[in-house]
């Protein structure tokens, strides 16, 4: 059996994972987007240059439901596993970074969509910064969502 999975987190940084088992029970139980993840002896390998996860001996996974507020019961390929009251706190914190992306991504506009006189937020992740001149900055941006509102 064969998984293969991309995982994300607050830096934007995507990690493609590719797992492979004998046994589909011990793969991680992953049932839709935005579930929250923790693997246990997970080998970070290059792959046609580029990072990959790959399971290895004794690899394992906790897979716990993305929603705020859900029961934390973790879906586990392992029969025995730790899980300390950190984990708990990254799995909360992940939980509601995940539901603000998803609200974020459902009112998202592009920088094309503005008008002059229009009142808007503008929300992007800064990748390189120049000094024009001693007032002002050039900023390289990405990842670039606009929202609209009214004055």
């Amino acid at each position: 059996y064969c998984s293969i999975i991309t995982i994300e987190d607050q830096s934007n940084v995507k990690l493609k994972c590719t797992f492979f088992s004998g046994n589909q029970d011990s793969l991680p139980k992953i049932y839709k987007i935005g579930d929250i993840v923790r693997f246990h002896r997970i080998k970070i390998q290059k792959f046609n240059n580029e990072f990959q996860g790959i399971s290895s001996s004794g690899f394992s996974a906790l897979v716990f439901e993305g929603t705020v507020d859900a029961p934390l019961v973790p879906r586990t390929s392992s029969e025995r596993y730790s899980f300390t009251t950190e984990d708990q706190k990254t799995v909360e914190i992940l939980r509601h970074w995940q539901m603000g992306l998803q609200q974020f991504s459902t009112s998202r506009r592009k920088l094309s969509d503005v008008q002059p006189g229009q009142y808007f937020d503008l929300i992007c992740q800064v990748v390189a910064k120049a000094e024009v001149d001693k007032a002002s900055y050039l900023l390289k941006v990405m990842n670039v969502s606009v929202l609209f509102f009214s004055p």
